[in-house]
């Protein structure tokens, strides 16, 4: 059996300061193809992006347009149409979803997790809350965001689709498709909408969902930011509620972090090649976000 060939189709908003990360570590564990989708008025991200793409030709960029209602829904429309036969399998994720396997090798995970009579694999998502960040950390997302939600959180149960090759496919929103052979998730139950019936199961699969980052970024980036896959009209502001829902804290998780080293070695190799077509670029910084008000960590019963 092959090794399969993976590609992303992602709608990118203000990640401009992650992206490299999000890049590389998606690069590590094993994909080779990113369509990628930059929507809101972002320099940063679009200079990056189009220096990228410069060097490296598996990576292919696209500007939202202001007329797009639904942008999200429209991207993976268009990225499927137009690049879904260059890989064995697309995954649909956001720039604060990382996708990888426990049991090593994410390109034998999905071929033996993605069966003949179904067209697509659903993976859950696994919450991540602030780890008790005040402050936006500097360093690897991977690195500073340990900490998430036990895996019976019932937001766990929204999934994101790897879609196999040639397939047909009708793009509900951003977590569900229906497909001719249908969806399933790493245990083969049937999945027929975007929040699994299910418990999430995160053995073989899974997303980790930095959902929160820190306190400091909820408030003044994430809490305004809407959703993407929403229409203008529909979309709202995440309220404090939201938040205390989502940071969750409970458990600490450590296997991103056995990819921490490559990925920040594939970052640095990435950068190199930009500052070959481009001498004077410099990365964009992480975002100084400071609060001045200590709190406990919330949710950490659990190490």
């Amino acid at each position: 059996m092959w090794p399969m060939k993976l590609g992303i189709i992602s709608l990118q908003r203000g990640r401009a300061p992650y992206l490299l990360e999000w890049i590389a570590f998606h690069q590590v564990v094993g994909f080779e193809r990113f369509i990628i989708y930059s929507h809101g008025l972002d320099s940063e991200q679009d200079a990056l992006l189009n220096c990228l793409a410069r060097v490296d030709p598996a990576i292919s960029w696209y500007r939202v347009g202001q007329q797009w209602k639904i942008p999200q829904l429209r991207a993976n429309r268009h990225g499927w149409r137009h690049h879904g036969k260059e890989v064995d399998a697309m995954a649909f994720i956001d720039g604060d979803e990382f996708l990888h396997s426990p049991d090593g090798d994410l390109r034998d995970t999905l071929n033996r997790l993605l069966i003949p009579d179904a067209s697509a694999l659903a993976v859950y998502w696994l919450i991540f809350g602030s780890s008790g960040h005040l402050d936006e950390p500097a360093g690897l997302l991977i690195e500073q965001f340990t900490r998430h939600s036990e895996s019976t959180f019932d937001a766990n149960r929204h999934i994101k689709i790897v879609l196999r090759r040639g397939e047909a496919a009708e793009f509900v929103n951003s977590h569900f498709f229906f497909t001719s052979k249908g969806t399933v998730d790493e245990l083969g139950r049937r999945i027929d909408r975007p929040v699994s019936p299910f418990p999430a199961s995160h053995k073989h699969i899974c997303i980790n969902h930095y959902v929160t980052q820190s306190r400091a970024y909820y408030e003044q980036v994430k809490r305004n930011m809407g959703q993407a896959d929403r229409a203008p009209e529909e979309r709202h502001e995440r309220t404090e509620d939201w938040f205390q829902a989502h940071d969750r804290n409970e458990c600490a998780y450590g296997y991103a972090l056995n990819f921490a080293s490559r990925t920040r070695l594939r970052m640095d190799e990435l950068l190199a090649d930009v500052r070959r077509v481009n001498p004077g670029y410099r990365a964009p910084p992480r975002p100084r976000l400071n609060r001045t008000t200590a709190r406990p960590l919330r949710n950490s019963s659990r190490g």
